[in-house]
This record gives structure tokens, C-alpha cells and sequence, in this order.
């Protein structure tokens, strides 16, 4: 392991206080060793929404960006931390809205880590649950750096990281930019569009083997009453599946086409 620096001050004299916590020599901060166990974090810190750098809790300004880190609640009118969801005083949610809004939106990201078999499975089995992925689509999400959900308090931020965090995943938090083409998808899914309504399935082309094409035309044939050669033609090209279903139908319809490989996509319905 490299050496550790204070991620206060970046100095390297620090005395090691216990396994996994250490107190620098020159400016006194404690710290931890972060999850990963590659760097030091200041304990009973919490990162700047802004940045991700890590301040000590009692702070109001970013040590390394200057981001306001504090919220004023309207009813009693004390400052908390602004990753709080109640205020510690009154025990109210009603901060200054200008405030929070102030903050941004942001993004969550999952980085890819050196996890345990178990813990990657974990993963991917959260994956599904979260954004309704197939078995494939979760793996590359697991393995890659994948926006897991866009336009997020940092509450919201916070809270799914937490999530993470406890399969051992590295996760980063990050400022949203309108301008940046995001997984709307994902910002969807956790805002929980896809939890109710109405949904369309569409097929699309992909690389199957010539036994599970053949396999997607039969289940074409089946499930829209097509003849042969109108179900090769629809497995070569975009077809849409059903339009305004429910997300139960569409993740069983997904389901049977993914048996083979297929590729489907779930989009909320643009009609009524």
C-alpha cells in the first residue's frame, strides 16, 4: 500500500490510532481508511456534493471547491449539514428551498472494483432490482463505469451510495450537467417512473447465434401471430413487441426474449 497522507492537510506524519484509523501530526484531523482501503478519509467527514472532497462535519464551506455545505431550516432557523434529511434541532424537513436548490442535482456513478465472486453477484442481482435490467445489461453495468441514476438530490445521492457501499462497490457522486447526454433511463427508474404506468417493448437487432434467432422467430410467430417471413424480417430490425403494458407484462415479455439472447428495450408510453 502507498503511503497515506492526511486528506486534510496532505501530510504524510500520522499516527495510526487503531486499525483503520489514523491522527496527522500536523494539523491533528482524524481519518479513516476509506472502503476501497487505498486512502484516508476524515472521519465523521461527509463529501462535498460539489467536489466529493471530504470535510470535517462542523465546516460550512467546501475546504477545496468553497461549496456551501450547510442548509438553514425555516422553522427554527438552524444550520445543518446539507446531506441531511431532517433538521437535528426541531426535528422538521422544511429547509430553505433556495438553499437546496442552490446545490444542484447529481449523479450517481458506479466504478468498477475488485469485489468478492459474492459480492459481485450481489451487485448484479441490486442492478436488476433497481434500474429492471436483464442479466446481461447488469454484468456491463457492473463491470464498466455506469451512471446508475442522473438528477438526484444529494439525499437521493446519498442514500442509494449507502445502498452500494455495502457490497464492497466503489461509488461517485458527481455534479449534473443538463448539457450531458445521461442514462435517462437510470433517472427514471430511481424517481420511480418505471414503478407505475404504462410501458412500450421493442426488440432490436443484435448478434445471436443462428439456433436462438431461430428460437426468436418461433417466439415472434407466437406471441404476434406472425408468418415466417414477417418474423425473420422483424427479428433483423427494430420491432415493437406491445405498447402500453404494464411493467409486470413488459419485464415477462423482456424475460422470454432474453432466454435467447435477445435484446429489449422497456420505454415508459407516450400515450395516455
Amino acid at each position: 500500500m502507498e503511503s497515506m497522507k492526511c486528506p486534510s492537510c496532505g501530510s504524510p506524519n500520522l499516527q495510526k490510532t487503531n486499525s483503520t484509523e489514523y491522527k496527522c501530526d500536523n494539523c491533528k484531523t482524524s481519518s479513516k481508511l476509506s472502503n476501497d482501503q487505498t486512502t484516508l478519509v476524515i472521519l465523521n467527514g461527509s463529501p462535498c456534493p460539489n467536489c466529493g472532497f471530504f470535510n470535517e462535519s462542523d465546516v460550512r464551506f467546501c475546504g477545496d471547491c468553497g461549496t456551501k455545505l450547510v442548509k438553514t431550516c425555516k422553522l427554527c432557523n438552524k444550520e445543518t449539514r446539507i446531506d441531511r434529511k431532517f433538521c437535528p434541532n426541531c426535528g422538521k424537513s422544511e429547509f430553505d428551498m433556495d438553499e437546496i436548490s442552490s446545490s444542484g442535482f447529481f449523479d450517481v456513478i458506479l466504478m468498477p472494483g475488485n469485489q468478492r465472486i459474492n459480492e459481485k453477484v450481489e451487485i448484479i442481482k441490486f442492478l436488476r432490482r433497481l434500474l429492471n435490467l436483464g442479466l446481461r445489461e447488469a454484468k456491463t453495468f457492473a463491470e464498466n463505469k455506469s451512471v446508475i441514476a442522473s438528477h438526484l438530490t444529494i439525499e437521493e445521492a446519498n442514500d442509494l451510495k449507502d445502498q452500494f457501499e455495502k457490497f464492497n462497490c466503489k461509488i461517485e457522486i458527481t455534479r449534473y450537467e443538463e448539457q450531458q447526454a445521461l442514462s435517462k433511463k437510470s433517472e427514471l427508474v430511481f424517481k420511480g417512473i418505471y414503478d407505475s404506468g404504462f410501458y412500450d417493448v421493442t426488440l432490436k437487432p443484435g448478434n445471436q447465434k443462428n439456433r436462438e434467432k431461430a428460437e426468436i422467430i418461433m417466439l415472434l410467430k407466437k406471441i404476434k401471430n406472425l408468418g415466417l417471413w414477417e418474423a425473420r424480417t422483424a427479428v433483423q430490425s427494430s420491432s415493437v413487441l406491445a405498447t402500453h403494458v404494464s411493467i409486470d407484462e413488459a419485464n415477462n415479455l423482456k424475460n422470454q426474449f432474453e432466454n435467447f439472447h435477445g435484446i429489449v428495450e422497456i420505454t415508459p408510453s407516450s400515450g395516455k
